[in-house]
């Protein structure tokens, strides 16, 4: 288990890493978050999910940034951020990454999360539904939304409940963590050439640090809090939503199913020659699909 001054000097240590994207930092609630901007137009804010950092986007950025003003943030205890001090629900999250974007002086914006990002970038769309323009949720189940139960109950998803005990992951992971993370980047994946050793090199990095192996866990951990605060699916989202599976994913129709009931205007697609991390499998196609989206 890791205590305050322990995660501290942690985040600290591994600050001094450099990822691939050019990183800025601004402290939020005394926790400082790490984020990047780059490009111009109207803001784009990508959220990455689990086990990775906000450098899941590199390959994606580029094609938006001619376009958009693009945001990305390694959520707090992720990567160079410093640990959350309000827990790791994916409201809490959101409430993070709303108080960067309004310090940083924008205010519309389209959200756009991947994994455990995109249970973020609902939670960020429910909760300033006024300032979201446009929602994109890519291949994650919704926790509290209905099938949510039976989504996280099915093989390969042994990992949610193992993510969720305490201290154990930590415990068994922290010396193995190449192995256990390249069991998902190749085991989650279609084209698993692309998700090399040079290709999840950050992200092991990353995760190698004990502050980000456990805020990852802690993701999972808020599970229960997560499902409590999206069960009231009341007022239903009224910004445009374009829910994305991969084509080989096991989990690519789960948010499309669960969102029919808790977004008025839902579009859903398929990306091509896809497993779960599309973001990487396919860039060009999703950054030209979220430009059409959201031009």
């Amino acid at each position: 288990m890791l205590y305050p001054r322990a995660a501290l000097l942690n985040h600290l240590e591994h600050k001094k890493m450099s990822g691939h994207l050019k990183k800025e930092y601004e402290t939020v609630r005394e926790v400082e978050l790490s984020y990047s901007v780059q490009g111009k137009g109207s803001v784009v804010l990508l959220i990455h999910g689990w086990p990775q950092t906000q450098d899941a986007w590199r390959h994606v950025i580029p094609i938006l940034t001619d376009h958009h003003t693009v945001i990305t943030v390694d959520l707090p205890g992720i990567g160079n951020s410093g640990p959350s001090k309000e827990g790791y629900s994916k409201k809490e999250l959101a409430r993070y990454i709303h108080d960067l974007i309004v310090k940083l002086g924008y205010s519309k914006i389209a959200v756009i999360g991947h994994d455990i990002g995109g249970q973020v970038a609902y939670a960020y769309a429910k909760h300033y539904s006024s300032e979201v323009e446009a929602a994109v949720i890519i291949d994650v189940p919704i926790p509290g939304l209905t099938g949510w139960e039976q989504e996280r109950g099915r093989w390969p998803r042994w990992h949610f409940a193992f993510h969720q005990q305490k201290d154990l992951p930590e415990i068994l992971v922290k010396n193995n963590v190449a192995q256990y993370l390249n069991y998902f980047f190749q085991g989650l994946s279609y084209n698993k050439q692309v998700l090399n050793d040079a290709e999840v090199r950050p992200f092991i990095e990353a995760y190698s640090n004990e502050t980000t192996l456990h805020a990852g866990f802690e993701l999972y951990r808020a599970f229960e809090q997560d499902a409590e605060d999206n069960k009231n699916l009341l007022p239903k989202l009224k910004m445009p939503v374009l829910a994305i599976g991969g084509e080989h994913s096991r989990m690519k129709d789960a948010v499309y199913e669960q969102l029919e009931e808790a977004a008025e205007r839902l579009i859903r697609d398929v990306a091509p020659h896809c497993g779960h991390f599309i973001p990487e499998e396919n860039p060009d196609w999703l950054a030209k699909r979220i430009l059409a989206f959201i031009p």
